[in-house]
């Protein structure tokens, strides 16, 4: 009982309320379909065009909804095998909102709020009937630590056999170098646009977060400690054990002006942590509300992690990886911003580089497709996937002209085993 209520407090403790939080977006998607066969009601069938592989209208659950009766019915139904009739819904809205006045959005047709959906479960605890919150944590994955089982995904081969064999769990795996270049697909950046809009609640563009720490003060390759800060950041990792990354990154990530995280630098960052902890944010992205069956059918693409056609001029991967090596003051630091979209203001000062750190960016942005169709004489152009048009997203290491930084990537293979091929500058040696 202690690992879900704090009876000094009288309050929920805040790992189960993390997970309150996802179990109540992922049913928002879920909508009044009930759940049958599948293990958490973010899965729906990948082969019949619903709204939870392609997003439906928003991708992910609207912001600040609550439950309708349908599906406060289908949950119930879903979680304990039992239906509710009008009258028992009446009856339990009645309760919750004598106890707590926010626990239904009177104004919003009578929907039940998170708020409410908390106290549900609070009073069951203080019934001693944990047998139902336990019930509900399994239902959705969750293991008696609060946090997604190893077994509550079925990643792609050979991800699978990776997790398996080194007992990964939660966002803490990470994959072993066979496992390749894992990048997202089209159809997982078009979840992903998705939901940075759902959050970004000011519609400025941006996500706003508050640093943790100095920028400077770790390395954000595989970013995933502190807290994210009151912000839309927070909100988005809110159902989250630990956030998948910080507003501490947003210095080596394109950024709108000083609003915070554009959407081509949150793209990015999900593709860096991609590339090198695949495991663990396949996991970061289900916390989220990444649909189940889209993460493990649709979302990653895995591609050899040594590329035969290395002098090929075309680089079939989408995300590519770079290793940035240079003397002191050769233009490093200006090289990699430039190519991120975020170039160092004029006249600023020299900063040598004293630590590895990764940048990561939209390399470039294409058109979105169309396809040209006769019409009754008339040609009719017809986009194709317009929210898929981030052509390249770009990974880019800068390693300090220090010895011991380089010596330090190269006795590490995994960096090496990410590159694509091998160019060089006249001041840098970019390995691709």
């Amino acid at each position: 009982m202690r690992v879900l209520f704090n009876s000094q407090t009288n309050q929920l403790q805040p790992p189960f309320v993390k997970a309150l939080k996802r179990i109540f977006r992922l049913w928002q998607l879920e909508g009044t379909t009930t759940a049958t066969t599948t293990t958490a009601a973010e899965s729906k069938s990948a082969d019949s065009n619903t709204a939870a592989t392609t997003g439906g209208s928003s991708g992910v659950a609207t912001a600040n909804a609550g439950w309708s009766d349908a599906q406060i019915d289908s949950f119930q139904s879903f979680c304990f095998g039992r239906r509710l009739v009008a009258s028992d819904i009446s009856d339990l809205k009645a309760l919750l909102i004598k106890r707590q006045s926010d626990a239904i959005d009177t104004a919003n047709g009578g929907r039940l709020t998170f708020s409410g959906f908390c106290l549900f479960f609070q009073l069951f605890i203080e019934k001693r009937r944990t047998d139902a919150a336990w019930m509900v944590l399994d239902k959705f994955g969750y293991g008696v630590d609060i946090k997604l089982r190893s077994d509550s995904l079925t990643l792609p081969h050979p991800l699978g056999a990776s997790a398996s064999s080194s007992g990964a769990s939660g966002a803490s795996g990470s994959a072993k170098d066979e496992c390749g270049n894992c990048e997202l697909s089209p159809v997982a950046i078009d979840w992903l646009v998705k939901c940075f809009h759902r959050f970004d609640t000011d519609r400025d563009g941006a996500l706003s977060g508050t640093p943790t720490a100095a920028a400077d003060s770790k390395d954000h390759k595989t970013s995933g400690s502190g807290t994210a800060g009151s912000s839309e950041l927070s909100e988005v990792f809110a159902p989250s054990p630990v956030p998948a990354f910080t507003a501490d990154s947003f210095p080596y990530l394109p950024t709108a002006s000083d609003r915070g995280l554009s959407v081509e630098g949150w793209l990015s960052q999900w593709s860096s942590l991609l590339l090198f902890n695949p495991i663990g944010t396949c996991y970061h992205l289900a916390y989220i509300g990444m649909p189940k069956q889209l993460i493990e059918r649709d979302a990653i693409v895995i591609r050899p992690a040594k590329r035969q056609e290395r002098t090929s001029s075309y680089i079939e991967r989408r995300s590519v990886y770079a290793l940035v090596f240079g003397s002191s003051n050769s233009g490093k630091t200006t090289l990699v911003r430039s190519l991120i979209g975020k170039p160092i203001p004029a006249g600023g000062e020299h900063v040598p580089t004293r630590r590895v750190r990764t940048y990561a960016g939209v390399l470039s942005v294409a058109p979105a497709a169309t396809e040209t169709k006769q019409a009754g004489g008339a040609e009719a152009v017809k986009p194709v996937a317009p929210a898929s048009s981030y052509d390249r997203l770009l990974v880019a290491t800068e390693v300090p002209s220090d010895s011991r930084a380089v010596d330090s990537i190269f006795d590490d293979s995994l960096p090496l085993q990410k590159c694509k091929t091998i160019c060089s500058s006249v001041t840098d040696i970019l390995f691709f």
